[in-house]
């Protein structure tokens, strides 16, 4: 959840959730405008998902785990992994859809591969990134943002982009050891 940056690329501050207690409550919603790969990847509190309601993730929430659970001292997150979950109504019992290639992966190897080639972004690499933050902006251009043309802040920029885009698809880790940053992270 830390990962995903407010729509307008700035940070998320991770540190909202130590300054968050039972005794310093912060009205401020840390789910609110966010880059709205956020709700395609996790059920996060007040998220629309196809019910009559928004999510209530919290301890005795609906969607949340339920008091008594919660007094046995175990650990609850208050967010859901939901790639893939189209709505929650009508997935009772059914087996996730899970893609083996999406076009989005595609895109961004073709933008890596091109920025590799070159020793930095041409514009048809530039497109192909732009296509895939299109997608996720619902073709608002507003927020596509500036994409760098250099070769190392172009690098970074992909490897940025495939964190967000392909979360949850069990392709980070291979991604990390094939730029060999995974000791990094």
């Amino acid at each position: 959840v830390n990962l995903f940056p407010y729509a307008d690329g700035t940070p998320f501050d991770a540190s909202f959730w130590d300054r968050q207690s039972k005794d310093n409550y912060i009205a401020e919603d840390p789910f609110a405008n966010r880059d709205p790969r956020l709700y395609e990847n996790c059920l996060v509190n007040n998220a629309e998902f196809g019910l009559d309601h928004v999510a209530e993730m919290w301890i005795g929430g609906r969607e949340g785990p339920a008091n008594d659970l919660a007094s046995d001292g175990a650990a609850f997150t208050g967010f859901a992994i939901y790639k893939y979950i189209l709505d929650k109504e009508h997935m009772a019992g059914k087996q996730d859809q899970w893609p083996y290639l999406r076009l989005p992966e595609i895109y961004l190897s073709y933008a890596e591969a091109l920025n590799e080639l070159n020793n930095g972004a041409t514009s048809e690499a530039k497109k192909a990134v732009e296509d895939v933050r299109l997608r996720a902006f619902r073709n608002d251009a507003a927020k596509v943002g500036t994409i760098p043309s250099d070769y190392g802040d172009f690098r970074d920029y992909i490897i940025q982009e495939r964190k967000l885009e392909l979360s949850n698809e069990g392709l980070r880790k291979s991604d990390l050891a094939r730029w060999g940053i995974l000791v990094d992270y």
